[in-house]
């Protein structure tokens, strides 16, 4: 954007410089032949003058006009391009650091052959106008297309696509006339994708827009496929689209040299001293040469947060796992939410820790952007379940001070992954409300729970719970794919469950009752249980036949009745339907096949 303006500043320069010349040349034109002794040749030299300052008058206000024009066009252009690393002022989480978009982020090292191949791709005129980027969680996909973006050369201009601005990209950035990169995060989990890729398949082929997708996996955007038109599907149809994964990298030398480039890197950002890294070895999980980078970076910040606490010493964080990792993370970030808490001007001194987890969580699994909304989901908390209006909309405006404007959202997404399957998986009640805290947005929250099973086990038996909780929902969009997509779910738990001592209450029987149709379901006695023929989608493993029941009507007041009151009845259902069913066919095979082989292993 910088480089935009001053070519912008050095063009309006120009035609200045041009403009005055022109009315110098008329000027002196218009002096020379003023002092001709002749009246009619004076005559003429005035009139010379004349028309060349009125056309050097003319000619500059149109130029005026064309730089304004361009102004208004680049203007436009950052309303649907946000800038490629920033530093939003209204942030002050701890964990704001590790995301890899800030000016403050740790070092960019390594994926040279990863740059190279986006740089071909880009500069190439008869590229494929969409790249996908893939890869695990933490291993550095959006840092990666982050370096690629801010390393484009001028005239191309590059952000990353702003919420809601899908549908009005392409003219925004048409219009300026400069080639143009736009990325998409989590593009599996956008609809402002969808959006873009509709936009841009009616584009002229070899228009200078390139657009690239970062996903966890390339079958991610299966669903997307089915959201496009028929006309626009072949932007991302596998045989198409140019695909490059960027998965774990680099040695164990290499990790630990990072580790200390970004304790270096936080440090500074926050002003402290950096801790004594003369004793870091090579030994611990950062030297690991499968360890995503992220918990590199996360285990980096956690010595710097823990030394600000304990000086002088060097904590020993280089050989803690991801997990500890996180939740030392969090504990951090928890003290700010308690010295906010404790200000008097919320009135919620007596919130007390877990409780505030909690809120922190169902707001996010809520996605709940405004006050009304938040109040709503926050009944989904059990202790919060007999809190007054008032209350909750006091907790509500304390959340969305933490995280602003709203609605609460955490990053990195393996960090937020891992606070919220921890609520869940701690609160019981919490997790009671699943689906009826997404509300019609089951499809997003099944893609969470998919991408959090890359690293918590824990995450199948949700994903599995909230599939097994809408079985009518689901049937609708077509019994034979969803009877494969419930069956393989129940596979994925039975495996979680067998080697997960403990693994809690059977899953079928959580089924809530804000569905109009349930199953009904109990763990299976044996491994070698014939095919149950009664109606149970997993067919080998479902015992209990398949019931159907009405579900009583809700009390006023109670959560679920706001939830049913606050959605409008025009919301298309069988929209949501299809867009569910799609999620369970795009994920299930993937847990699947993930806890096939973590049986193996155990085996």
């Amino acid at each position: 954007m910088a480089r935009a303006q001053r070519r912008r500043g050095a063009a309006s320069r120009v035609a200045l410089v041009a403009a005055l010349t022109l009315a110098g040349a008329g000027a002196g034109a218009a002096a020379v032949l003023a002092v001709s002794g002749s009246g009619l040749i004076r005559a003429a030299g005035g009139a010379a003058g004349g028309a060349a300052g009125l056309g050097s008058a003319v000619w500059a206000d149109a130029a005026r006009q064309r730089r304004e024009t361009i102004d208004a066009a680049v203007r436009e252009r950052g309303q649907v391009l946000d800038p490629v690393v920033s530093e939003p002022p209204q942030d002050h989480s701890v964990l704001g650091l590790l995301l890899p978009t800030r000016e403050s982020a740790a070092p960019f090292r390594g994926r040279v052959a990863d740059l190279a191949w986006l740089k071909a791709w880009c500069d190439a005129p008869d590229s494929h106008p969409v790249a996908l980027v893939t890869g695990p969680g933490g291993a550095g996909k959006t840092r990666l297309v982050t370096q690629f973006a801010v390393t484009r050369p001028p005239p191309w201009a590059a952000g990353w696509l702003h919420p809601g601005r899908g549908a009005s990209a392409l003219a925004a950035v048409g219009a300026c006339g400069d080639p143009a990169l736009i990325l998409v995060d989590d593009a599996d989990a956008s609809p402002d994708a969808v959006a873009l890729l509709a936009g841009l398949a009616g584009q002229p082929r070899g228009a200078a827009v390139r657009v690239v997708l970062i996903t966890r996996t390339t079958g991610a955007l299966a669903p997307a496929a089915g959201q496009l038109p028929e006309a626009a599907r072949w932007l991302i149809a596998p045989e198409n689209l140019p695909v490059r994964t960027a998965g774990p990298f680099g040695s164990t030398d290499d990790h630990a040299r990072w580790f200390g480039e970004a304790v270096r890197a936080y440090a500074a950002a926050r002003r402290t001293p950096p801790p004594d890294l003369a004793d870091v070895t090579v030994t611990g999980s950062a030297g690991r040469a499968e360890e995503p980078v992220l918990t590199i970076q996360a285990q980096a910040l956690l010595a710097v947060l823990e030394t600000e606490r304990r000086r002088p010493q060097h904590p020993d964080v280089e050989a803690l796992p991801f997990g500890q990792v996180a939740e030392a993370l969090f504990a951090h970030e928890q003290r700010r939410w308690q010295q906010a808490a404790q200000q008097s001007g919320w009135g919620l001194a007596d919130l007390a820790g877990p409780v505030q987890q909690r809120v922190i969580a169902a707001l996010m699994l809520s996605g709940a952007a405004t006050e009304p909304e938040a109040v709503i989901a926050l009944r989904a908390v059990p202790d919060l379940a007999d809190a007054s209006a008032e209350r909750l909309a006091r907790i509500a405006r304390w959340a969305f001070h933490l995280y602003p404007p709203g609605p609460v959202r955490i990053q990195p997404g393996m960090l937020a992954e891992w606070f919220l399957i921890t609520q869940l998986t701690s609160a019981p009640g919490l997790a009671g409300h699943l689906e009826g805290l997404a509300g019609h947005d089951i499809p997003a929250l099944l893609t969470l729970l998919a991408h959090a099973s890359d690293h918590m086990a824990a995450a199948v038996p949700l994903y599995a719970r909230l599939i097994m909780a809408a079985p009518s929902a689901l049937a609708a969009a077509g019994a034979d794919d969803v009877d494969a997509a419930v069956a393989a779910t129940l596979e994925a738990y039975l495996v979680w469950s067998r080697s997960t001592p403990g693994s809690g209450p059977p899953l079928c029987t959580a089924s809530p009752r804000s569905w109009p149709s349930r199953r009904t379901c109990s763990r299976p006695r044996s491994r070698t249980r014939p095919a149950n023929r009664s109606g149970c989608p997993g067919a080998s493993t479902c015992q209990g036949r398949l019931t159907t029941s009405r579900s009583s009507p809700e009390p006023p007041g109670s959560w679920r009745a706001d939830r049913a009151a606050s959605t409008p009845r025009t919301t298309p259902r069988r929209s949501a339907v299809n867009r569910s069913a799609s999620w369970a066919r795009s994920h299930h095979g993937t847990i699947r096949s993930r806890w096939r082989r973590g049986r193996s292993s155990r085996q």
